[in-house]
């Protein structure tokens, strides 16, 4: 770790890095972003410790608790004070040791008393085959020393309600300004592109939607009960193994229908608070369905089924109408030609590959509601025009009209695609003011601010002080 002198904060950072893609490059971010802000901040590499335990066969938990000790003793030589890693990582990696206070076991930070923030970019319940939703690893969760971070307070409000967690708190992604930055030559050039799109996940539109794809303006609440049937049958598939009464039953598709019925009027209000709306009908079956995190979490899943297709339908759309580069996966699952043989886009091909594209598109998955993903500032830090689907709180991170382009249908999307093709001036503009918005209001330095402030506990109190 770096030996230079403490900032007055008292704050020594240990980022805990696990493979893979997209989350390691955010925390590769925050940890840059520590190092800028004058923290003490140091990387360990989870991958190794995990191959490690997994190759040790029945010699496993040895291996993890001989992991546990180095580490400990690390963190007594280094004065750690904060630990941030993605997801529940470093919790249960190196095995449960007795918390002080309580004498109930806890993750070796907690033990230790470190503030364990806990970056989650979706629901707890996706990750580890959601294992989060579980006991006993549900209430381990729940340790005062854990910070969870979530994209908005919608989601915030639903964990501490359903999964019980206190220290659950609403914050954006983020962005490291010098990780992804601007290709001025690929800007300089015309697009090869109306516009373009990375997503990962590209996925063939439901059949019953077809017929809309030839509608010069679909009609958004006609798609959705279009898909009405199937989301209330995927309903049912999930709730028949729960073995409630024939009257239960019954509330459950009521309650079903209910929360669809509310959706399909309001189509950008999240079904957290559609449940919540829904008055005293059906209070005793929302109570029951909550009271277990497992089966709130699979209903909630089905039920998106009703909103999912957004994110494919709306590109094989455009690029029906428009020179829509599909990047990051095949674009032949959406009746669209394939780039770059539909190869995964490295974060160091980002920006040249926005750049592509007139305008850059932006459509969240069905599971984000509200908050703000990584995509609308990765975008901005490659200073490409924003065009987002309208997601509730995406107006609080960029002004429309000047640092991106919100729409909600078909002709809008359309008409921002087709101006900002038209208007160079416009669309270099609207990108250079996204990059600055992105450089004054959304790094990781921002981020790491909030969550640092948020932890219950300030540095001077830990067992290291």
């Amino acid at each position: 770790m770096d030996q230079r002198a403490e900032p007055p904060s008292g704050v020594r950072l240990l980022v805990l890095l696990n493979p893979g893609r997209m989350s390691r490059h955010w925390l590769l971010g925050i940890a840059r972003g520590a190092e800028r802000m004058g923290i003490l901040a140091g990387t360990l590499e989870l991958g190794p410790i995990w191959q490690a335990v997994q190759q040790a066969g029945s010699q496993h938990s040895r291996v993890r608790e001989q992991a546990g000790e180095h580490l400990k003793a690390f963190c007594l030589h280094e004065r750690v004070t904060h630990v941030l890693s993605y997801t529940h990582n470093g919790v249960f990696d190196f095995g449960m040791s007795p918390d002080p206070a309580t004498g109930q076991p806890a993750g070796l930070f907690a033990s230790l008393g470190i503030e364990h923030i806990l970056l989650w970019s979706d629901h707890p319940n996706w990750a580890s085959d959601g294992i989060a939703t579980t006991e006993p690893v549900r209430t381990l969760l729940n340790h005062p020393r854990h910070h969870h971070f979530v994209k908005s307070a919608v989601a915030a409000e639903e964990i501490r309600t359903v999964l019980g967690w206190a220290n659950v708190r609403a914050m954006d992604m983020g962005e490291d300004m010098l990780m992804i930055c601007p290709d001025d030559h690929a800007l300089a050039l015309e697009p090869m592109h109306d516009a373009t799109i990375i997503m990962g996940d590209a996925a063939p539109i439901p059949e019953r939607l077809h017929p809309f794809l030839a509608e010069d303006d679909p009609d958004v609440s006609a798609m959705m009960r279009a898909m009405l049937a199937g989301t209330l049958e995927g309903c049912a598939r999930v709730v028949e193994p729960w073995g409630l009464d024939a009257a239960m039953a019954e509330r459950c598709r009521g309650l079903c229908e209910a929360m669809c019925a509310a959706r399909i009027g309001q189509p950008m209000t999240p079904f957290w608070e559609l449940c919540n709306g829904l008055g005293s009908e059906h209070t005793e079956t929302i109570a029951m369905v909550r009271a277990d995190p497992q089966r709130w979490y699979t209903l909630m899943h089905a039920l998106h089924a009703l909103t999912g297709w957004r994110r494919f339908f709306w590109p094989a759309w455009l690029g029906r109408r428009a020179n829509l580069g599909v990047y990051g996966s095949p674009g032949s699952r959406m009746g669209l030609a394939d780039m770059d043989e539909g190869a995964w886009v490295q974060n160091k091909a980002m920006a040249s590959v926005y750049a592509r594209g007139a305008c850059a598109i932006n459509i969240n998955a069905a599971h984000d509601e509200a908050g703000m993903t990584h995509k609308p500032f990765q975008i901005a830090s490659a200073g490409v025009a924003p065009v987002h689907h309208a997601t509730p709180g995406l107006e609080d991170a960029f002004t429309p009209g000047e640092e991106c382009i919100i729409w909600t249908n078909g002709p809008e999307l359309l008409d921002a695609v087709r101006r900002l093709r038209a208007d160079r001036a416009l669309r270099r503009r609207m990108g250079e003011r996204a990059r600055e918005r992105c450089i004054r209001d959304h790094t990781w330095e921002h981020r790491l601010s909030v969550m640092l402030e948020a932890c219950a506990r300030p540095a001077a109190a830990s067992a290291f002080a």
